[in-house]
């Protein structure tokens, strides 16, 4: 009643097909470590990544017509050379499945008592939504200086499920009436996580003197992406 539900919200799929090596890995972090959202959203990452590297080493929003083992050409024309190119997006040469997930966003100022849990809905209980959290109370920063309860809201799966709905959950699960819910957004995240099917034996593919790395290549998380990309710089750098 805890582990498939658990699981199906980390893996975003109900069959939980994922090998052993990684569900040993998120046991091990879930049972030493604390789960836990960047004060400023996920996009710090990238930016902490970002921030040592001098700005005119960073291009962005340039989007790019072919790629070769030694130069990049943009859709502008111009040509960039480099002594290795790495793709760390989802690689052409590769067809790839994905888990969906679909997240939205309530605010409402009835107190709940959910504190920073993450609530997990058993498949058994014949309701649509997956996992609830209430956001200021896991990371204050994202609702600074308001008493309102900032629920996220997570659908596993792509099939559509109306706004109407999720309210009448949400309300049967809180076992409140709550008469100022009030929706604010809602995500459809088709390629939320790449259904992994085998570990690549080095974390990362070389293809058409092309290095391809993500979290397809090693585990389907934020991890997996971070460790693909390390794994294939650091060859680089022996090279």
């Amino acid at each position: 009643i805890f582990w498939i539900p658990f699981f199906t919200g980390v893996y975003l799929d109900p069959k939980l097909s994922i090998d052993a090596h990684f569900f040993k890995f998120l046991i091990k972090g879930f049972s030493s470590g604390r789960v836990a959202v960047p004060a400023l959203g996920m996009q710090e990452i990238p930016r902490q990544m970002a921030a040592s590297l001098s700005p005119e080493t960073i291009r962005l929003n340039a989007e790019v017509a072919q790629i070769s083992g030694d130069h990049v050409i943009l859709k502008s024309g111009e040509k960039i050379k480099a002594k290795q190119v790495v793709v760390a997006h989802n690689p052409s040469v590769k067809e790839i499945d994905y888990h969906s997930t679909q997240n939205f966003y309530f605010k409402t100022a009835e107190p709940l008592g959910w504190n920073s849990w993450l609530l997990i809905v058993p498949p058994m209980a014949d309701l649509r939504i997956s996992t609830i959290a209430v956001m200021n109370k896991v990371a204050p920063s994202y609702g600074p200086g308001s008493s309102d309860q900032l629920l996220s809201v997570s659908v596993v799966g792509s099939e559509s499920i109306e706004i109407a709905r999720v309210e009448k959950e949400l309300r049967q699960i809180s076992k409140r009436l709550l008469p100022d819910l009030k929706f604010i957004q809602k995500f459809e995240i088709k390629k939320a996580l790449p259904v992994m099917l085998a570990e690549s034996d080095q974390g990362f593919t070389f293809e058409n003197d092309i290095y391809y790395c993500g979290d397809w290549a090693v585990s389907p998380s934020i991890n997996g992406a971070l460790k693909s990309g390390r794994l294939v710089a650091e060859h680089i750098a022996k090279i």
